[in-house]
């Protein structure tokens, strides 16, 4: 080998490590670059996935939000259907209640109208009676022919028929001759303690109890099983119901039968005290009587 070959493989020789050191060179800057590029893009990466996971956040949060604005805007709409539904049922029931009381008014109207009907009736009658015959008081026709009555007593008992509707009798306070008060003006029904009590008298001297029943001494004024026939005032209707007076019994006892139908009927037997009529006891029948439970 000459002297310039050697000289050229040292030369050679030398020039491998180089290239190789420029290859190492190029492959850590190539390796150093694609790590960079892949630690971009895993940051890239993680940003946009933290941007999603953000968005996705606000999305349910939105949709969360909806959601209850959606609930609130229901029940708020159910609670307004719920009010409306009140107001209306609140609605009906007045109109019912209207229409009820309406109906009462009209069937209060159309019974006072019957009753002044019968009334006027009543008073054309006695017109025409006293047109026919005017020496006779015809309105003393509604009494007994032993009773006096005093000024304005049929007058007021016509008012307080009037103003009750349900009355089917109606008496006064009867006051003996002597001005004591006659206790048939306002009696119970009979029972069999009671009828004793008044037959032996021991009911007469007794303020209350069974035995002094008979005589109603818990009632001072309004309803009361019967009064006494002297003077009793009737509602037509009544006694188109339940008849007249029972012509089987002879004398007495009629009144309170009388009174007994028309409280099975359903009417009421009604005692006012502010009217007073005299009653001269036996003026019709005489003062020697029977014992009667009169």
């Amino acid at each position: 080998m000459s002297l310039g070959e050697v000289g050229t493989c040292r030369s050679q020789g030398g020039c491998i490590p180089r290239a190789l050191g420029d290859s190492l060179e190029t492959l850590v800057s190539t390796a150093t670059i694609v790590l960079i590029i892949v630690i971009v893009l895993i940051v890239v990466a993680l940003i946009g996935l933290a941007a999603w996971m953000s968005n996705k956040k606000k999305m349910e949060h939105r949709r969360a939000e909806a959601e209850r604005i959606r609930q609130e805007a229901a029940a708020h709409e159910g609670g307004l259907q719920e009010s409306q539904i009140r107001a209306r049922e609140a609605e009906v029931e007045a109109e019912q209640a209207r229409l009820k009381a309406q109906r009462a008014e009209e069937e209060a109207a159309r019974a006072h109208q019957g009753v002044s009907q019968e009334r006027a009736l009543h008073e054309d009658k006695l017109r025409e009676a006293d047109r026919l015959d005017p020496n006779v008081d015809h309105r003393a026709e509604d009494y007994n022919p032993d009773t006096r009555a005093t000024e304005g007593a049929l007058d007021r008992l016509l008012e307080v028929m009037d103003e009750r509707l349900k009355l089917g009798i109606c008496g006064p306070r009867l006051e003996l001759d002597n001005g004591g008060f006659d206790h048939a003006a306002k009696r119970s029904f009979p029972t069999p303690l009671s009828a004793l009590g008044h037959f032996t008298g021991i009911g007469r001297r007794r303020g209350s109890g069974v035995l002094a029943a008979y005589r109603a001494p818990e009632v001072d004024a309004g309803p009361v099983d019967a009064i006494n026939g002297a003077c009793m005032l009737f509602r037509r209707s009544g006694l188109e119901e339940v008849g007249l007076f029972d012509e089987g019994y002879w004398m007495y006892m009629e009144d309170l039968d009388l009174c007994y139908r028309f409280a099975r009927a359903g009417w009421v037997t009604w005692y006012e005290p502010s009217v007073a009529v005299t009653h001269v006891k036996g003026g019709s029948s005489g003062r020697n009587r029977s014992t009667c439970l009169a």
